[in-house]
């Protein structure tokens, strides 16, 4: 015997918004750890998978909260505690990734809230590589 559900617009409505508390709330404890944003140019940036490099490597590094790749504007956001990460420290690792790179900004986490009304993202890249990432290499 098979039981049914009755799934009510009301239902949906209520499901629908925890989901929505959920995810801001994931975003917002995700920087939670972060006290400064740091925005990095990488070049040679052209596909997803070379976002998902970037972004691996750097979360790798303790004190890296978030990671945003922007690949159209080849920029690299970072959220991250300033006492373990030096912005220095972070271009250096997108660099030795394969995308030279620089600091454009380091600017306080509250401040650069306020100006952007920004917030780092979960970014999920697929990875799977391609021949430009290759090619891309040092």
């Amino acid at each position: 015997m098979h039981a049914r559900i009755n799934i009510t617009p009301h239902h949906l409505v209520v499901t629908l918004m925890t989901l929505l508390v959920l995810i801001s709330a994931t975003s917002w404890a995700a920087t939670q750890g972060a006290d400064t944003v740091t925005v990095l140019n990488a070049e040679k940036l052209s596909c997803g998978s070379c976002a998902a490099k970037i972004t691996n490597a750097l979360e790798q590094k303790e004190g890296v909260v978030s990671v945003e790749v922007d690949i159209a504007a080849a920029k690299v956001t970072v959220w991250h505690d300033l006492k373990k990460i030096a912005p220095g420290h972070l271009a250096s690792v997108v660099t030795d990734t394969g995308y030279p790179s620089n600091v454009v900004r380091t600017v306080a986490k509250d401040v650069f809230d306020e100006e952007t009304g920004k917030t780092p993202q979960a970014q999920k890249n697929a990875g799977g590589g391609c021949a430009c990432c290759n090619k891309n290499r040092k």
